[in-house]
């Protein structure tokens, strides 16, 4: 099953998955052995379609207030859902995946905090553009997190693998993992 922001803690939490890679603070009722992987920074996307990339200053609150914000739903059945990239009294159109939201800006709706890595594709062809913004989204965590207790065969192949710096750099992109917390883990 696929989670989303909160949701990824809360199915680590709620015994749904065993192991999780997961952007964002740890919320404090999850207890979990975890592994800083990195550090993910967002940038603002649109379409190159949309006013915004047409704009020759940075991107200000009032008009990211004024223009719909395309986000993730959070996926979390008992944690707090988190807002990635919205404003209060913002309008937002709301989807359950990346893939819908990608769908969205490469039409001209609205727009989105993203991470470079993940719209490189998008990027190089021209189907969306990058626009400097006043209020820049701050860079995320991203944890590798497991039940204290989790063992297993598949877990063990997973978790090894996972906490191979090279093999997260082949999953995620070497430009994604950077200040990783190699070697140390939390708990």
């Amino acid at each position: 099953q696929r989670e989303a922001l909160n949701g990824t803690w809360d199915a680590l939490k709620n015994n749904r998955a065993d192991l999780i890679i997961a952007i964002g603070q740890i919320p404090d009722s999850v207890q979990a052995k975890t592994l800083m992987l990195g550090k993910l920074d967002f940038v603002l996307c649109v379409s190159p379609s949309h006013p915004f990339a047409a704009q020759r200053t940075p991107v200000c609150k009032k008009q990211r207030l004024n223009d719909i914000v395309v986000a993730i739903a959070d996926s979390s059945h008992e944690l707090p859902k988190r807002n990635h990239g919205t404003l209060p009294l913002q309008r937002q159109l709301v989807v359950c995946d990346v893939e819908s939201n990608l769908a969205l800006l490469k039409r001209g709706i609205g727009h989105a905090f993203l991470p470079p890595a993940l719209i490189e594709k998008e990027l190089a062809s021209g189907e969306l553009v990058t626009v400097p913004v006043e209020m820049q989204k701050g860079d995320e965590m991203i944890w590798l997190a497991w039940h204290p207790a989790s063992k297993g065969a598949g877990f063990n192949w997973w978790h090894e693998r996972l906490t191979r710096k090279s093999d997260v750099y082949s999953l995620m992109g070497r430009e994604v993992v950077r200040d990783g917390g190699y070697p140390w883990c939390h708990n």
